[in-house]
């Protein structure tokens, strides 16, 4: 079904939070984002990499050009006079040929078209979650909730049911409840640009700087989107528990002071007397799991040390303790505590992402611009920890 493009000036594409889809977008409308002229589904365009990365993508294009075409749509793209699928079919058929004849100057010629040029935001939009780069972790441990329209409210209940035994006959109980609040959700605007002199653009020939800094944007506004939750959690310091020093070591040879089955019991217990929620999760620096796992009392202290290894942005079980990941990120600034939560505490709030391109005849240039809308926001507090002192 072909898709007639609305008689609104567009220079850029957004994309829903919740379908995954893009669509194009006017950036004279700032916050006034409409989902009108669907372009592309970057949700079936990821998945049919099969969660294996840009790698699989790209070799299954370079086997099958027109294989991804049917994530576009019939909508015609502003300034081309072709829809979204046909510009789709005839970059990566370009593409191909170009590495078929081995001819560098046709790749070239396919990079710097200005038909393509509207084009590339597209793709980058629908590659983004595949680029791999360290961005850091802490983004994926939480439930992302869809916000297109930027606000609304959170509700939080408090379950306080109550049963009684032995109730004299001819008597009844009063009803018993909970408690819930509502906590507002205002989702901001973050937000990054590059850009390019015309010059550039004429003299470049066989590489394309600006799409890829267009794509480091990307990786740069995932970065800060890590450092965002980074803060949100370590603003949870209202409930606070004494922890052990993993790695504290003393006598001759050094072993182990300390034992962190203390702790973990601890903390069990704690998640025992709030009497909901599942304490399922435990977030620090990554050095401290590398003093964790070589502490005696954990690994045995007949045992050989373990092999030491960069942890940072990885997660796997805490050596027993079953049931609770250990995520490490060093975007976490302390380097003394961590925290003990339950993921359900902490909502991601995902608003639209938005990609345009200016240009400039005065200062003749180009810029591409990528802006977020997201909020990290704790919606029970009472489900995290703040677990002090298990680092020096």
């Amino acid at each position: 079904m072909s898709l007639l493009r609305s008689q609104q000036s567009y220079n850029g594409y957004v994309i829903h939070p919740g379908t995954g889809v893009v669509y194009l977008y006017d950036s004279a409308n700032g916050n006034n984002i409409e989902y009108n002229d669907p372009v592309m589904d970057a949700k079936l365009w990821v998945d049919t990499s099969e969660g294996q990365g840009m790698s699989t993508k790209a070799a299954s294009v370079q086997s099958d050009p027109l294989s991804l075409s049917d994530v576009f749509f019939d909508t015609e793209i502003p300034g081309t006079g072709k829809t979204a699928e046909d510009l789709a079919k005839e970059i990566l058929q370009s593409s191909a040929n170009a590495r078929r004849d081995h001819d560098l100057t046709k790749a070239a010629a396919v990079i710097t078209s200005k038909d393509f040029g509207a084009f590339q935001n597209l793709v980058i939009l629908g590659e983004t979650s595949a680029v791999t780069t360290r961005q850091g972790i802490l983004t994926g441990i939480f439930q992302e909730i869809a916000t297109p329209n930027l606000s609304g409210k959170w509700a939080t209940f408090d379950d306080g049911v109550k049963f009684y035994t032995n109730v004299p006959e001819g008597t009844t109980v009063e009803p018993s409840g909970g408690t819930g609040s509502l906590i507002s959700i205002s989702v901001p605007k973050h937000e990054g640009a590059v850009a390019i002199t015309y010059r550039a653009q004429a003299v470049i020939n066989g590489d394309n700087p600006f799409a890829r800094l267009t794509a480091r944007l990307s990786q740069e506004a995932a970065k800060k989107e890590n450092a965002l939750v980074a803060a949100e959690l370590e603003s949870n310091t209202s409930l606070t528990t004494a922890g052990v020093d993993f790695g504290d070591r003393s006598g001759t040879p050094p072993t182990s002071d300390q034992n962190p089955l203390t702790l973990w019991n601890t903390l069990i217990s704690l998640y025992d007397a709030i009497g909901r929620g599942n304490w399922n999760a435990f977030i620090s620096k990554s050095f401290i799991f590398n003093e964790y796992i070589t502490n005696d009392i954990v690994r045995g202290a007949q045992n050989p040390i373990p092999n030491q290894t960069n942890v940072n942005e990885s997660s796997s079980s805490i050596p027993a303790l079953p049931g609770v990941t250990w995520y490490r990120d060093n975007a976490i600034s302390s380097s003394t505590n961590g925290w003990a939560l339950d993921t359900e505490a902490i909502k991601i709030f995902r608003g639209p992402t938005t990609a345009y391109t200016v240009s400039n005849q005065d200062t003749e240039t180009t810029k591409d611009v990528l802006r977020r809308y997201m909020q990290v926001e704790t919606v029970d507090g009472a489900l995290i920890y703040l677990v002090t002192d298990i680092a020096a």
